[in-house]
């Protein structure tokens, strides 16, 4: 395995392990979004003032991926390691995630 690809790897497993702990296993953009709350309390205009404009932040487009660029990109990043039996525990665990998180956008398709 050349140093780069090891250095990636590495920096792909210690990210993930991280991300893993701290968001139960969801990677970058695969993280699914919170639940909205069921009310919002939106505190009152003070007094003197009145409401002339309102504004909603939210993410605009599809939750769909464009292609498998960077799927593939990372999965054979991740056949290169495990051919050259490079990978540890959470590598393979991540090479696990990686084919599911695939196979669902395959189901899902792609918006182009």
């Amino acid at each position: 395995m050349t140093v780069i690809s090891c250095l990636i790897l590495s920096v792909i497993v210690l990210v993930l392990h991280t991300a893993y702990c701290q968001s139960r296993a969801y990677y970058s953009t695969k993280t699914p979004y919170k639940s909205p709350s069921k009310t919002f309390d939106l505190p009152l205009a003070p007094l003197g003032f009145e409401i002339v404009c309102t504004q909603i932040v939210a993410r605009h487009g599809c939750r769909a991926l464009e292609g498998r660029k960077y799927d593939e990109l990372t999965l054979a990043l991740w056949q290169k390691a495990e051919k050259e039996d490079e990978l540890t525990e959470f590598g393979y665990q991540f090479g696990k995630d990686l084919q599911y998180f695939i196979s669902i956008n395959d189901r899902i398709g792609f918006v182009y």
